[in-house]
């Protein structure tokens, strides 16, 4: 599916490349915005014996998106910016007429994906339009699964092997990633520790790995990440998307900040 809407998502970017990535490097413009992390606690009833099974964590970012474009195409909204932090929403947009753009407001609320009442902004009585802040009613990441699928795997994974499997996830999912065409950026991954479910875990953190391409192909690759197909202890903390022009027409561009856990101390 292609949109028509002009995404313009900006950013901070965090620079830098790995041996054995593919990157690149292209501009967005800057705004400071505070990712989301995933818990550091996990709750104290953690079993000791792991169950059989653990629960899926369903790709509720994805859907918020899906939600929020496809509504605002719907009643032909301009969507200016969209920022989805896991626990917060922003939204730019501006409608020809203050009915449809309440109207757009009763349709996210109606969607039942967002908190049940989204105030205008402030201004005018008849506004046209402005910055919605949106509290998704599915912003939990299902920790206590990430830990249980680590301590069956015991698989610790180093920073090259992680870059590499994010090549993969690109490229499986029709992104070119040859360095010289430059539609894959993966920047230099921190390494920290946290205590969660009574034990201590190393998790690599990259920050504002930037995408490029068709739009169906750069949402199958959010969809890998949030859904943890690839690797369940992979969490998709952040996500922006844009649409940009690039030669022979308009593609879109995201920025997604991933934690993977690793190994437990």
């Amino acid at each position: 599916m292609k949109r028509l809407l002009v995404v313009l998502i900006v950013l901070i970017l965090v620079s830098g490349g790995l041996a054995g990535c593919a990157s690149s490097e292209f501009e967005v413009s800057p705004l400071t915005t505070t990712p989301t992390s995933a818990p550091e606690t996990a709750p104290d009833t953690t079993p000791t014996s792991a169950p059989e099974t653990t629960p899926d964590v369903v790709q509720e970012k994805v859907k918020d998106i899906e939600t929020i474009m496809g509504r605002a195409e719907r009643l032909g909204i301009k969507v200016q910016s969209i920022v989805h932090a896991g626990s917060s929403i922003t939204i730019a947009c501006q409608a020809d007429s203050y009915t449809t753009f309440r109207d757009y407001l009763t349709a996210l609320e109606e969607s039942g994906r967002f908190s049940t009442h989204i105030p205008l902004p402030e201004g005018p009585l008849y506004v046209k339009g402005g910055s919605i802040k949106l509290e998704p009613k599915f912003q939990y990441i299902d920790m206590p699964a990430v830990y249980h699928e680590y301590n069956l795997a015991r698989a610790p994974i180093t920073v090259p092997d992680a870059c590499d499997m994010l090549v993969r996830i690109a490229e499986k999912n029709g992104i070119d990633v040859d360095p010289n065409v430059g539609k894959l950026s993966i920047p230099v991954a921190t390494i920290r520790q946290i205590k969660a479910a009574g034990n201590t875990y190393q998790v690599l953190s990259f920050r504002s790995i930037q995408l490029k391409g068709d739009y169906e192909d750069v949402m199958a690759f959010i969809s890998d990440l949030d859904s943890r197909k690839t690797l369940r202890t992979m969490i998709l903390t952040r996500v922006v998307i844009s649409q940009i022009e690039a030669y022979g027409g308009i593609e879109t561009a995201t920025t997604v900040d991933v934690d993977i856990y690793t190994i437990e101390f």
